[in-house]
């Protein structure tokens, strides 16, 4: 049979061509069951509607063409959060923040967090065009400003602010694969440095802040049922980072990672996950070229995604 039409109900708020841009299946095609259902795994990889949608088919003419019902069942897409904690070691911290992921009911993606406390303070806002301008290009624009106070961690304070933009589309050989490249300006701060490491007192003569110019190209491969619990496939990326160099200011990197996740289902709703990660980075002439600052260190997280 062939599809005649494809009929979408159930979204009271989602924009019906936000549903209708995620299909691979379309009036015209042959009714093929792998198309519809990976249509329906690209519906739920949106996160907007409760469990995979409802499919079913009606007879459309004297030929035998059919057409298919699709019906989704809305969701929560925001969530507003916040707390607060005092101790004698911290003082007063908390954190404070908004998401909507389908803002307005056109797919948009909008973040705004803010963290604060004795040793730490962060403001982070993100703005994402998932289809730009009705291209399969994904436009992302984010803006962030924050300190750490590493020298409890007998280092120094580490303050931070930028902004990034970044480009992604899909790659046309691999399926599930997208390409992204992104351009981010930092400015990097360093104060208060421990006496305990006489090797840090190179940084005390810089004239902070430094400036920091990089590109970011990834590839990443999703191959998940469904992105907000994965209960199979995997997730996996390869990423090079340039900073400085043509690309101007005064610090100079590459960097580079490699990621992998998988998932499982083992038994009735228990989950295996398994993930590595893989880092390097090096200067363009020699290793010690890199700031102490861009390192990796053992243990702790690393602030480079």
């Amino acid at each position: 049979a062939s599809i005649n039409e494809i009929k979408i109900a159930g979204n009271t708020k989602t924009f019906e061509t936000v549903i209708r841009r995620e299909l691979k299946t379309y009036p015209g095609d042959r009714f093929i069951l792998t198309d519809v259902q990976r249509s329906l795994r690209e519906i739920v990889a949106l996160g907007y509607f409760n469990g995979p949608p409802k499919i079913n088919t009606e007879q459309a003419n004297e030929e035998g063409d059919v057409n298919l019902l699709i019906a989704v069942e809305e969701k929560q897409t925001g969530n507003f959060r916040f707390g607060a904690g005092f101790s004698q070691l911290n003082s007063l911290s908390g954190f404070f923040g908004v998401q909507e992921n389908n803002l307005f009911g056109r797919g948009k993606g909008v973040t705004f967090d803010w963290e604060f406390g004795k040793y730490r303070e962060s403001f982070n806002f993100q703005y994402t065009e998932p289809y730009f301008r009705g291209t399969q290009n994904t436009v992302s624009l984010s803006l962030y400003n924050w300190i750490q106070d590493r020298v409890q961690q007998q280092y120094y304070n580490d303050r931070r602010k930028g902004v990034s933009i970044s480009l992604g589309r899909p790659f046309p050989w691999l399926d599930y694969t997208r390409l992204y490249s992104s351009y981010r300006l930092e400015e990097v701060a360093l104060s208060n440095f421990s006496s305990l490491y006489p090797e840090l007192g190179v940084l005390r003569t810089v004239d902070w802040p430094q400036i920091k110019s990089s590109v970011l190209v990834s590839l990443t491969r999703n191959s998940t049922d469904n992105p907000a619990h994965p209960t199979k496939g995997s997730v996996n990326s390869l990423s090079a980072e340039f900073c400085g160099g043509a690309l101007q200011g005064n610090v100079e990197y590459m960097r580079y990672m490699a990621e992998t996740s998988w998932f499982r289902t083992v038994f009735w709703k228990f989950i295996f996950h398994m993930n590595m990660e893989l880092g390097a980075v090096d200067g363009y002439r020699t290793p010690a070229q890199v700031q102490d600052y861009e390192k990796f260190r053992l243990g702790g997280n690393r602030r480079y995604a």
